[in-house]
């Protein structure tokens, strides 16, 4: 090694700076960066030290050697002391030595520990060098990147090793585990009744629901630990049944869907999906809580009834727009427009709406609103991935089919016919009025 020339590759701030031997480095140059494969490394583990606190002493290699757990414990972790732990730097010469510093000595410790180095761009920002064996065994990594936090300069350097991955592995298998499986199953309770469900997720995945134990903590209790979940009114908090048969009172609405080990995607108060029976048809379909006030409590059935079925895409045959569902929301209409036409005939202010066709002020206003509820997003819900409210449907497909009948009759009114015209056509009529 002595006979080798030491030369300095820098790139900018964001980038990296290396001191390494000019026989040790192959790098590959692209549009987005460089890729740095340190190789075949014949360097001596004695490589002068660098001008910073963090260079690494050859000690410290030979106390630690092939634990990169340990090397990071005793040689990075002291230094560690501002936020988030980061190490703070007065100024970029300084940052830059200590980056050098940090990689020279992560070098030198995968070379006595029988590795080589590779470098690749982080896509969080930063860099990665990952040491390994020539028969791809991983001894360890470490990610260095940088934060301008003026007037202080602040390196940051992240350590994973074969214990790190191994838990990773593990967390991964839980997960994976959990997801594989249906459910839960029960009975939720809402201000319409109380209805069976198949899962909480929609028709084609189940979702690994977790609540948050407390606000201000990563704890959450997973859904196969609870039997049971109370909503308080106005959604400010939950009572939890666990299957011990302990109790929580949680001061939050905090649901969430675990994505993987290590994300969570919280639930807001408009998208909660659980996989419904439909009472009259006993078929499936994704309904979407648009409140969790109108839920009034959750009861999981025990996990022997769903825990050992697959988590497979479900089949239905629901029909939000069935025949039988149309006619009962339209008479439904059919009420409420008689029932306003009565009040106008009451209140006499049904000598506003004209005998024939309607005024050009009623008609733009007519086709304007019937226009607008039968493009509105919810109108393209659906059974698989969630429906937000049935009666929202029903209205788009009236809406739909009243502005083609009324345009072909020349804007007339007809309450059995027309139910939905007739009645926003009064409303405009009487809040004018009023």
């Amino acid at each position: 090694m002595s006979s080798d020339k030491v030369v300095s590759i820098q790139i900018n701030k964001q980038g990296f700076l290396m001191y390494l031997s000019n026989k040790l480095i192959k790098a590959v140059f692209s549009g987005t960066g460089v890729a740095v494969i340190l190789a075949g490394c014949s360097a001596s583990p004695s490589t002068k030290p660098l001008s910073s606190p963090l260079a690494l002493p050859d000690t410290l290699i030979a106390e630690n050697k092939g634990d990169i757990e340990a090397l990071y414990s005793s040689w990075i972790e002291p230094f560690k002391s501002y936020k988030d732990h980061y190490i703070p730097h007065i100024n970029d010469e300084q940052l830059l030595a200590s980056e050098a510093a940090v990689i020279d000595g992560f070098s030198r410790f995968c070379f006595t520990s029988g590795g080589a180095v590779t470098h690749r761009i982080d896509e969080y920002g930063g860099y990665k060098y990952r040491c390994s064996t020539s028969n791809s065994r991983f001894i360890g990594e470490f990610t260095i990147n940088f934060l301008d936090d003026n007037p202080t300069q602040l390196l940051h350097v992240k350590i994973d090793s074969p214990k790190r991955l191994e838990a990773r592995e593990a967390l991964l298998k839980v997960f994976e585990t959990r997801k594989s499986k249906n459910g839960p199953t029960g009975v939720i309770v809402t201000d319409e009744g109380r209805f069976k469900f198949l899962r909480i997720g929609n028709l084609k995945e189940r979702h690994v629901l977790e609540v948050l134990l407390e606000k201000g903590t990563n704890k959450y209790i997973p859904i196969e630990d609870i039997s049971q979940i109370k909503f308080s009114e106005n959604a400010h908090g939950l009572n939890v049944t666990l299957r011990n048969g302990r109790n929580k009172s949680l001061n939050t609405m905090h649901l969430v869907n675990r994505t993987s080990p290590n994300l969570l995607s919280a639930y807001k108060s408009s998208d909660f999906p659980v996989v419904m029976i439909d009472p009259e048809s006993e078929q499936p379909y994704t309904k979407i809580f648009s409140n969790l006030n109108s839920i009034k409590s959750i009861f999981f059935d025990d996990t022997s009834v769903w825990n050992t079925e697959a988590a497979a895409v479900i089949t239905t045959t629901f029909d939000p727009l069935s025949p039988s569902r149309l006619n009962t929301y339209t008479q439904k209409l059919r009420v409420e427009a008689n029932k306003l036409y009565s009040e106008a005939i009451d209140n006499g202010w049904i000598k506003l709406l004209p005998d024939g066709k309607l005024t050009l002020q009623l008609v733009n206003h007519l086709k304007y609103e019937l226009r607008k509820i039968s493009k509105s997003s919810e109108c393209n819900d659906n059974a698989v991935i969630g429906i937000t409210s049935l009666d929202t449907l029903l209205r788009c497909r009236v809406a739909t089919r009243e502005l083609k009948l009324i345009a072909g009759k020349g804007y007339s009114l007809v309450t059995e016919v027309t139910p939905l015209a007739t009645i926003i056509v009064l409303n405009k009529i009487k809040k004018d009025l009023l």
